[in-house]
Order: C-alpha cells, then sequence, then structure tokens
C-alpha cells in the first residue's frame, strides 16, 4: 500500500519508519498512531506522555478482549494487563475516558510504565531519516544524536524537545498527514495488521479484533434526512 506522493517531504522515508524489516515490536506502530491522532485534531506540539497514554488505549482492546501477542519482547501488553488488573476498566471502555484516566492519574507504577514506553521510541522511529549518520553509532549515543539532529533541520516528521518531553511534528509533514489523514489512516491499519497477524498466525479475523464495535448514535442524521425527504424527493 503507498502512499500518496508529495513534492515537499521524503514520503519514502516515511514509508521506511515502519517498514516490517525493522518492527521487532510494536511500539513504532503504536507511537505513529498515538501521534496520528493528535495531528488530526490539530495539534503540532504533543507531549511524550500523551502519545505512550494513546498507545495504552488502542493496544486495550486487543490485549484486554482477545489476548493478542505483540511479541516476545514487547512490554506493551504487560503494561495493558497491569492497568487492567489495578482497576478493571472493560475491554470497550471509551478511548477518551481511558485517556484521560491515563493522563490525569497519580499511580506511580502506571507513570514509571509511560516514562519506559517514551524511553527510546521516539528517537528510533525517526531513525531513517538519519540512517547514514547513524551507522556504526553506539546506542548510547543514538538518542542524543537523533535528538540533536532532529533540532538542526525540518527534514525529519518531528523534532525532539528532550528538556521538556514533547515532540513538535514539523510543519510540512504535519500538513502532509493532515492532508491524506484518510490515506494514512488505512496505511498504518494495514501495517498493524500485519504485524499482529504474523504475531498471532492461528488467529482468525484479526481487523475485527483492533477496536471495540462501537454503535453509532444516527438519531440526528435520521431526524435530519426525515426533514429533507418531507420537501425533496430522494432516490434510492
Amino acid at each position: 500500500m503507498n502512499l500518496p506522493s508529495n513534492e515537499k517531504v521524503e514520503v519514502r522515508l516515511l514509508e521506511k519508519l515502519l517498514d516490517y524489516n525493522y518492527l521487532t515490536n510494536s511500539y513504532k506502530i503504536y507511537w505513529f498512531s498515538g501521534m496520528f491522532k493528535e495531528i488530526i485534531r490539530g495539534n503540532n506540539k504533543i507531549p511524550f506522555k500523551r502519545i505512550a497514554c494513546r498507545m495504552i488505549c488502542d493496544a486495550w482492546y486487543p490485549v484486554v478482549q482477545y489476548h493478542l501477542s505483540f511479541g516476545i519482547s514487547d512490554q506493551l501488553k504487560d503494561i495493558v494487563l497491569m492497568i487492567n488488573n489495578k482497576y478493571i476498566f472493560s475491554s470497550d471502555i471509551k478511548e477518551e475516558q481511558l485517556l484521560n484516566f491515563l493522563m490525569y492519574s497519580d499511580d506511580p507504577e502506571i507513570e514509571s510504565k509511560i516514562r519506559e514506553l517514551c524511553k527510546y521510541v521516539p528517537y528510533r522511529l525517526i531513525s531513517p531519516f538519519y540512517s547514514d549518520t547513524l551507522v556504526g553509532r553506539k546506542d548510547g549515543e543514538k538518542n542524543r544524536l537523533i535528538t540533536e539532529l532532529s533540532l538542526s533541520s525540518q527534514e525529519a516528521l518531528y523534532q525532539i524537545h528532550t528538556q521538556d518531553n514533547y515532540i513538535e511534528v514539523n510543519e510540512q509533514w504535519f500538513m502532509y498527514i493532515y492532508e491524506n489523514q484518510n490515506i494514512i489512516q488505512g496505511w498504518l491499519n494495514y501495517k498493524l495488521v500485519h504485524y499482529l497477524q504474523k504475531k498471532n498466525p492461528n488467529v482468525p479475523a484479526i481487523p475485527f479484533k483492533l477496536h471495540p464495535p462501537y454503535q453509532r448514535d444516527l438519531r440526528t442524521a435520521t431526524k435530519f434526512w426525515g426533514e429533507v425527504i418531507k420537501h425533496r424527493k430522494i432516490n434510492d
């Protein structure tokens, strides 16, 4: 599944961020998803903590409802189960309700787990933008170097502000993602489904196990079209 081309940004590098060859765990996909949800809400300066909380929210339903595996070395499932065991939320809890709980929780164990999620993934996600520079560098150097490189130009997806623990999405990337959000959402879902199918080869219908089947409230729409039909003939 290819993303739309664009003259102002390196789309091939965006595609490389979630290349299956570099996905050893689910963190990059869920970090990108958390960032994406903030971008389509118009936010370009996003705290690490908010993205990490969205990671937990996104993983909540497939873990609590279906116990899907995210991989042996992946700790995101363990974090979800730890929180659920302590607070016993339903598998289909509304995302914003869970997000608010996580953002304002004073539970030190949750705070510690959120910090762990932010330790590497904000830096590793954008490392393909600097792959030539990072060759041969030790892991201990990479976070610092990626931070410095991200602040020195607008090339990468975002800049990393470690002192205040937030990312700032670069303007051209922000516009690209915002304007192509439906396609990017499909691309992101495709990546997640493919990843989870590899980790759960004997589980059928993975695409239907990612999000709760919320029932839409169509009363307002029904009332609106009821009034329209009174005044204008509508072809079925």
